[in-house]
């Protein structure tokens, strides 16, 4: 049997840190995991690091970084000495999805040592926009993330921890940088639908829109009229919704277009 050590190992060479991926690991989870709340008195406290040659506390990461966690535990009496590490969940909150991996009191790392029974865990992920997989031996944890993510990171209140009723938590933010925005989803499922008749003189013209970076802000552009080349009608609305002014004229086609853009110009 592997010891809490092996399981936990220092891979910070890179700034993002290499998996041997097993197939048997390939494990995501869907399920929306909530935190439990914590109560009144002693609270455990979340702290993030980002690894760059020496250890800094950061609540923002890019795509490919590992994320280092410390968690740090009131109630050091009720701290286990010895045996198997701890476990932490991070979660997507843009799409809960989560991942979980060790936290360890007393296995050294970038952090520097960690001495048993000091109330300190120390673990680690990675965030980036491959696969998600959980922790296991030499795998090591990683959850799928696009830019503009939120990421909830608290402690698997199953697991044995300080015996307290106080729960760690801390939410972090994904940014990536490099060019590597998406543009925003095309503009679809309009109502009224393409060729449809006898629609309302006072109908509302929607459709649904959006981006895949999360964090994007998306506006469109709307052109409307009885022409094949309609014109403009509005200009750089958030919303998904047009109400053409007053009522249609009826026994009339009308043509309407969306474009959408973000504020990257995509």
């Amino acid at each position: 049997m592997r010891s809490k050590k092996d399981i936990i190992k220092s891979r910070f060479g890179k700034k993002f840190l290499s998996s041997y991926v097993i197939a048997l690991m390939l494990l995501s989870c869907f399920v929306g995991m909530m935190p439990i709340v914590s109560a009144d008195g002693p609270t455990d406290v979340i702290t993030t690091y980002i690894f760059d040659g020496s250890l800094s506390a950061s609540s923002q990461f890019d795509n490919g970084d590992a994320v280092i966690v410390n968690a740090s535990m009131d109630n050091i009496t009720g701290d286990p000495p010895s045996g198997p590490p701890n476990f932490l969940i991070a979660k997507n909150n843009n799409t809960d999805e989560w991942v979980r991996f060790p936290a360890s009191d007393n296995d050294s790392g970038v952090w520097g040592s960690n001495p048993d029974g000091d109330g300190n865990y120390w673990g680690f992920f990675n965030v980036s926009n491959t696969s998600s997989v959980n922790a296991s031996q030499d795998v090591i944890a990683n959850l799928n993330v696009s830019n503009g993510h939120t990421v909830y990171i608290y402690e698997d209140a199953s697991g044995l921890w300080d015996n307290d009723s106080s729960v760690a938590s801390k939410e972090i933010s994904i940014v990536f940088s490099g060019g590597s925005n998406n543009p925003p989803y095309a503009p679809s499922a309009p109502s009224p639908a393409n060729g449809s008749t006898g629609v309302s003189i006072g109908v509302v013209l929607n459709w649904t829109g959006g981006d895949p970076d999360g964090g994007d802000t998306v506006t469109y552009v709307v052109y409307f009229g009885a022409t094949g080349s309609p014109p403009l009608a509005s200009n750089n609305q958030s919303g998904t919704t047009y109400d053409p002014p007053g009522d249609l004229s009826p026994n009339t086609s009308y043509y309407w277009i969306i474009v959408a853009w973000d504020d990257h110009g995509a």
